[in-house]
């Protein structure tokens, strides 16, 4: 037997591969063998078994990979022929195991030891020769972890070899298990081992391994003690195996025997089974005739009675055609009655339509008797010329406030509150059609920042308002009888402001509604400077046309309105009405709040100072000390909004508002008690839910301040739409307000104070 240690004690570097009976499994260990070795030396090793029956005569139907053998079915039972059987078993499995190992063109070791178990031999073989490396094939099921081996024979070698031992499981080719060695291996040479039971071969070619299984030869370096020592183990190890021989064919004898008996008990049971069974279909059989005899009887009786039945039907169908030819009669004096009632019945159709014709007459000249008091909604007060003389002093020219194209308005005192009563000219023939108009808008729509509608007086066509002290945006913006000019704080805010008012009417339930008259004049003031937008009376409720690509809101009219330097050029190219229209009016009155400048030519005058770098030279000096980046921001977003193409004009809701909600938050804590006559809630301090002084404010995603509870009431009702514009909001998320916080308590100490 070849040495497997290097001289001074080194233990060379070999791989050791356990093969087994199963050629396929001996394939996937060499092939993962050659794969892993890395340059070790390669020896097979194989175990003998002594006292478990190496084959059997009935086919194991969970063979262990490391015993069964296909060949095991051919092989003789006979206890005489046993040994050889097993030789040549074992003969084809090493030849297999050697020609796959030399088409590798790899020279591999062989070792062969008896043992009486397998797994048992291989911690043998471990011990004696000093493994380091092994490989051993095993089994694993198919839920079985790649950690998990389920071999018995694998289980034991892994929990009882030498620590010093590596040892890789494989199963089907692949790695399942590695048992890391704990002592790696040095030096120490290996055990000798019995001369009976340790063979080992070269691998090359012309090595006879039939003639050498048999074999009690073996090397010098793994021999030791004296020939006498060996002739008494060869004597005892020969006994024990002509015991174990003739045990083993006595038992043969007793397992053919049981075979035999247990084969014929099932012939038995199955030729009685077979015989319960033909005699259960001849039963069936038996019972199936039976079944149809009484069929055939059926039959024949219904035959009888369906010949019966065709002499009755034949009977039935000579008086059906008697009835068939009255029923044609009859049917040709109904069609010479149906020609008499058609033309009876086209007579009274012309006298219904006449009739018709005459109640569309008579409700035409009703409705226009009752229209003013019909277009009225219910949700406004009706009030009666009288009322209206009373309230205004029969019109008195010193009551007047106001004129504009529509009319003459005045200031009046109508139920205990100041209104503003707009009166339509007598000679106006546009006037009761922007009247219905008005009213229609003003009185679905609500919004702080809209004119508020009180009521309406149909013989007049007169309009009743609230009352807003402030004026027009036009007279502070030219300081109309020495009126105080407006902060730039509040030019923001009444920019935010207007900015809310139209994008809730461009989103609103009744559909998007087109101002379409915007201008400084038709912008009210209350009495803390806060905007109304008012005179609806030439605005529109838009459509969607379908045929753009944009989706523009539009409506086609041949009638021009508006003030000249308001209007949207494209307007008066092409008398398309769309929200863009409203986008142009408010860029010039940006561009006015700006300046201060008239509108006749504004926006070249800003293009060219900006172009100068001379943006602070055409701001309004009487509005104070403009933050230049807010200023330059508000001139290039009103310059956007009064480009002279629709398309390139911004979103209200998505452009601007991003920029105009961010800066009245900045400013709107700035000198805020100095913008407010004393004694007057400023409207910054109400807020626009509740309509009280607010405690805790809060700023929502739509750049508003809300009472904290307020805001989150109106969140948890189920409404994801501003309370101001009506439009979605972005997120829930509220911010304190804590400048506004700081300025409400500030005025309201100061009052408390007064």
């Amino acid at each position: 037997m070849r040495n497997y240690h290097k001289e001074g004690g080194e233990v060379e570097e070999t791989m050791y591969i356990a093969v087994s009976m199963d050629m396929k499994q001996n394939k996937y260990l060499l092939t993962w063998a050659l794969e892993n070795s890395r340059g070790k030396q390669l020896c097979a090793i194989h175990v003998h078994p002594l006292y478990k029956k190496s084959i059997t005569l009935d086919p194991d139907p969970d063979p262990d990979p490391l015993y069964y053998h296909p060949l095991a079915d051919m092989l003789s039972s006979s206890s005489a022929q046993r040994r050889k059987s097993e030789e040549v078993l074992l003969s084809a499995v090493l030849d297999d195991f050697l020609h796959n190992s030399q088409r590798s063109a790899v020279d591999i070791e062989k070792l062969y030891v008896k043992a009486s178990t397998i797994e048992e031999g291989i911690i043998e073989l471990i011990e004696q020769h000093r493994i380091a490396n092994l490989v051993m094939g095993t089994t694993a099921g198919k839920f079985y972890s790649r950690k998990t081996i389920k071999s018995k024979k694998a289980v034991y070698v892994r929990d009882n070899a030498p620590p010093f031992c590596h040892i890789w499981f494989i199963c089907k080719g692949r790695l399942v298990h590695t048992r890391e060695a704990i002592n790696p291996l040095t030096s120490s040479p290996g055990k000798n081992v019995p001369s009976d039971q340790l063979s080992c071969w070269s691998t090359d070619a012309s090595d006879d391994l039939s003639s050498s299984l048999p074999t009690t030869q073996s090397s010098s370096n793994f021999m030791m003690g004296n020939k006498s020592e060996t002739s008494l183990l060869d004597c005892d190890l020969t006994e024990a195996d002509n015991s174990r021989s003739v045990e083993f064919g006595e038992s043969l004898r007793c397992q053919i025997a049981e075979n035999k008996a247990e084969k014929a008990e099932r012939l038995y049971a199955e030729e009685l089974r077979l015989r319960k069974s033909k005699e259960e279909e001849l039963a069936k059989e038996r019972g199936e005739l039976k079944t149809m005899q009484d069929l055939w009887k059926q039959i024949s009786n219904e035959l009888s009675m369906t010949a019966a039945q065709k002499r009755a039907l034949v009977d039935q169908l000579e008086d059906a055609k008697l009835s068939l030819k009255k029923s044609e009669d009859r049917l040709l004096s109904a069609m010479e009655s149906i020609e008499k009632y058609k033309i009876e019945h086209d007579e009274m159709h012309v006298k219904m339509n006449n009739a018709l014709e005459e109640a569309q007459n008579l409700r035409k000249q009703l409705s226009e008797r009752s229209s003013s008091s019909s277009n009225i909604s219910p949700f406004l007060s009706v009030f009666s010329m009288s009322d209206l003389e009373e309230a205004t002093n029969c019109f008195d020219p010193h009551l007047k406030i106001g004129e504009g194209g529509y009319g003459n308005i005045y200031k009046g005192f109508l139920r205990h509150t100041e209104v503003a009563i707009k009166k339509l000219h007598h000679n106006s023939t546009q006037g009761p059609r922007e009247f219905l108009q008005e009213v229609e808008v003003l009185s679905k729509l609500r919004h702080p920042n809209l004119v508020t509608l009180v009521g309406a007086c149909p013989e007049s066509w007169a309009l009743v308002y609230e009352y807003l002290p402030g004026g027009n945006l036009e007279d502070r913006l030219t300081c109309k009888d020495n009126a105080h000019p407006l902060p730039w704080q509040t030019r923001i805010r009444i920019a935010t402001e207007l900015c809310s008012a139209l994008i809730f009417l461009h989103s609103s339930q009744l559909g998007c509604i087109i101002h379409g008259d915007l201008k400084p004049s038709n912008v009210l003031l209350d009495e803390n400077c806060v905007c109304k937008l008012s005179d609806f009376g030439i605005s529109r409720v838009a459509s969607i046309n379908k045929a753009s690509t944009d989706q523009t809101t539009l409506v086609f009219t041949n009638e021009l309105k508006g003030s000249i330097m308001y209007i949207d050029p494209e307007y008066l190219a092409t008398g398309e009405l769309t929200r863009k229209s409203d986008v142009y009016s408010f860029g010039v009155i940006l561009l006015r709040l700006l300046t201060g400048k008239s509108a006749f030519r504004i926006a070249r005058e800003v293009v060219s100072a900006i172009s100068k770098g001379a943006l602070d030279s055409i701001l309004d000096p009487s509005a104070g000390d403009w933050p230049f980046v807010q200023a330059e921001q508000l001139a290039h977003m009103a310059l956007r909004c009064c480009d002279m193409s629709r398309k390139n004009r911004p979103d209200l809701g998505s452009d601007v508002w991003r920029i105009l909600a961010p800066m009245k938050s900045s400013c709107q804590g700035l000198s805020i008690l100095r913008l407010v006559p004393d004694n007057q809630i400023p409207s910054y301090f109400i807020c626009p839910i509740i309509q009280e002084i607010m405690v805790d404010p809060h700023i929502a995603s739509d750049g508003f301040s809300y009472e904290a509870e307020a805001i989150r009431g109106w969140l948890d009702s189920g409404h994801d739409t501003s309370p101001m514009t009506n439009v979605t909001l972005a997120n829930h998320i509220l911010t304190p307000n804590r400048a506004l916080r700081s300025a409400i308590q500030e005025w309201l100490q100061l009052n408390q104070s007064v």
